[in-house]
């Protein structure tokens, strides 16, 4: 008898799972596929869709300890207002994030790509312990006493970053030049050659369009994640997608901040990499879990956006523009970095998926 295998059976197609061990996928197809299993627990689902785990590639886990509040319409003025709230004491930094991770884990995600204000490795130590992946990626701020912080950490990072997780599912350190109106083009070349992962917020606000094109030279240097780009032009595209830049659109924080008209499809089409991501919690509206889904849940209804293709945005495309192994947010064969399951009607006719993404309810762990 082998220990530890599961068999589960759901709504879903395919329709059965068999996993080992809690983080590895044996076979996955129709129940008669699969066959007999005599030794596996049998776990029945039958109104229930099970999903890969989420990936959340843009979040700032250290501003948990701030709830959901409105936004007033000056972007400047909120952002002022985040940093002087922002803790800076190790031991609220800590708090702060573990209770980031405590939604996160609410919210049916494992793998994280979190930006950790102020260069910290509290968040690091935090997710590491906590079993989450991803990467965490050090914040540095280019303007200011914090320019000179900035480059003491690019000057040691070759040294003391290691360049990969440690597992296909673990978690890496990486750098993140806050913004071009924080951080010159000095302080990017810099961070684009440690051969670490690299992320950036980009043309956030309509302001900030002209950045892309004052970025290009470092876009095209590495692939890196772009945050938001919720303003961009037709040539911007073909830049973006030459360069293997990952976009993570934050539909949530864009329309919390007024931005309605990302063009995340049009950039599919284009060939680039679209990921989605939460932002921080201030700017969400379920203070109970921080997750993708919910942003899956409002381009679903909002912009009747395709069930399969919000599901890739929050898996694969995600994992993949952090720098993992896409495989283990998908049902094959191979280690999983977790499955969720959410309730579904099995009398309805409708895609289960678009089912759950109708529905508010929250993921519920299966392994």
């Amino acid at each position: 008898m082998a220990p530890g295998r599961t068999l589960i059976r759901h709504a879903g197609d395919p329709a059965a799972i068999l996993i080992e061990g809690g983080d590895r996928i044996l076979a996955a197809g129709q129940p008669a596929q699969i066959g007999a299993v005599p030794d596996a627990r049998q776990v029945h689902l039958p109104d229930m869709l099970v999903l890969p785990a989420l990936v959340n590639a843009h979040c700032h886990l250290d501003l948990s300890h701030l709830d959901p509040e409105p936004y007033g319409g000056d972007f400047a003025l909120w952002l002022d207002g985040i940093r002087r709230r922002r803790v800076v004491d190790d031991e609220l930094i800590a708090a702060a994030v573990r209770r980031g991770i405590e939604l996160t884990r609410a919210g049916g995600t494992a793998i994280v790509g979190d930006i950790a204000g102020g260069a910290s490795e509290i968040p690091a130590r935090e997710l590491r312990a906590a079993g989450i992946g991803g990467v965490s990626y050090l914040e540095l701020i280019g303007v200011g006493n914090s320019r000179c912080r900035a480059l003491e950490t690019l000057d040691a990072a070759a040294a003391w970053l290691p360049s990969g997780p440690a597992d296909p599912g673990g978690l890496s350190m990486g750098l993140s030049p806050h913004a071009p109106y924080t951080c010159d083009l000095d302080l990017y070349r810099r961070a684009a050659r440690i051969d670490v992962p690299m992320a950036t917020h980009l043309a956030e606000t309509p302001d900030e369009v002209e950045s892309i094109d004052a970025l290009a030279e470092v876009l095209c240097m590495r692939p890196i994640i772009a945050a938001h780009v919720n303003y961009s032009r037709e040539e911007h595209l073909d830049l973006l997608a030459r360069a293997g830049t990952t976009v993570v659109y934050c539909p949530r924080a864009a329309a919390y901040f007024g931005h309605s008209s990302h063009g995340y499809r049009r950039m599919i089409r284009a060939g680039i990499n679209v990921a989605l991501g939460t932002d921080g919690l201030p700017c969400l509206d379920t203070p109970d879990r921080i997750s993708v889904l919910d942003d899956m849940r409002l381009l679903y209804r909002r912009d009747g956006a395709d069930p399969a293709m919000l599901l890739h945005m929050a898996t694969v495309a995600a994992a993949s523009g952090l720098g993992l192994d896409a495989g283990v947010v998908t049902l094959a064969p191979g280690p999983v970095a977790g499955l969720i399951a959410l309730p579904v009607d099995p009398l309805d006719r409708c895609d289960p998926l678009a089912q759950v993404l109708r529905r508010d309810d929250a993921p519920r762990w299966v392994s």
